[in-house]
This record gives structure tokens, C-alpha cells and sequence, in this order.
């Protein structure tokens, strides 16, 4: 009859190089899907500043008085508007109220988000009171620039937040 041999402990090693493989492979795994959840973050960041720029962009073509008048231009401010929208304003005014919203919108969405207007007009004669109220052939080009802080994705050295910025040239 043969006697049983007495277990060496070979089958408990391979469990364990086994658990130890497997482990490695489960960080590696979440590593990437950390990484993937940043890459996503940012896209999503990058998208709303494209979404509140053209928010702004269209609220300036429907107010085409204060792009020539200037009234857009400069940084998004929080200030106070006068303007009631529901009886109506001058078109310097509604151009204040569209640069609080904005501002407040960039705030609200964007971390540390700010942003800025300029317009060329690309003329140099004054036009007259009746000339500002017909849609312009807007001969400049504004140029809106939005900023935030974004999270860095790479190692140690670009853990911190970078500054991001979104610029875009159109025609009003």
C-alpha cells in the first residue's frame, strides 16, 4: 500500500505569486481609469468654456448697438445690472446685464473662471444714433478670451493647477 506523501506548501507559493500578479494588475488597472476620469474632466471643462463663449457670442449678435458702442468690451464683471428684462433696456445696458450673467456663469461652471472681450471695430469714423440701431456689416473682429485653473494630469511636477485658456476670434 502506498503511504500518502506529506504537502510541501507548492500549491500555497503558486496561490500566492498568483494573488500577488492579480494585485499588480487591479493597480494598474484603476490607475488608468483615475487618468481616465481626469481626461474626462478636463474635456468636460474645455467643452463648457466652448458652450459660454458662444452663450456670449450669441448674445452679442443680438445686440448689435452695444458691439459698436464698445460696451462689451473689457473683463467679465459681476457688477449689478440695471437692466429689467422683462420691459426692456438701452443696448448698453443689456450688454452690462449679458457681462454680470456671464461672469457669474463663468464662476459658477469653470474653477477660478474668468473671461474677457475685445472688439476691433475696424472703422474710425462716429456713426450716428439711427446707424447704431440698424444691424451693422461689423467690419472688426472680437476677440473673447476665457480663463480657469485647471488640475493637472501628468506626475508630481504637474500635479498643481495649470492656468487654461480658450480664445476665440469671430465676427459679431
Amino acid at each position: 500500500m502506498l503511504t500518502p506523501t506529506p504537502p510541501r506548501g507548492a500549491s500555497l507559493l503558486e496561490v500566492l505569486v498568483a494573488l500577488a500578479i492579480f494585485s499588480i494588475g487591479a493597480i494598474g488597472v484603476s490607475g488608468w481609469m483615475l487618468l481616465a476620469t481626469r481626461s474626462s474632466h478636463t474635456a468636460y471643462l474645455r467643452t463648457q468654456a466652448s458652450f459660454l463663449a458662444s452663450d456670449m457670442a450669441e448674445r452679442m449678435r443680438a445686440n448689435p448697438a452695444a458691439v459698436w458702442s464698445g460696451a462689451y468690451d473689457g473683463e467679465a464683471d459681476a457688477g449689478a445690472s440695471a437692466c429689467d428684462t422683462v420691459m426692456g433696456c438701452m443696448p448698453e445696458a443689456l450688454a452690462k446685464h449679458d457681462r454680470a450673467l456671464w461672469a457669474a456663469r463663468l464662476r459658477t461652471v469653470l474653477p477660478e473662471g474668468k473671461g474677457a472681450i475685445r472688439c476691433d471695430r475696424g472703422i474710425g469714423v462716429a456713426l450716428t444714433a439711427e446707424q447704431l440701431r440698424l444691424p451693422p456689416p461689423f467690419a472688426g473682429l472680437c476677440t473673447m478670451t476665457v480663463r480657469w485653473l485647471e488640475r493637472g494630469a501628468g506626475g508630481d511636477a504637474h500635479r498643481g493647477a495649470a492656468l487654461r485658456s480658450f480664445a476665440w476670434v469671430f465676427q459679431p
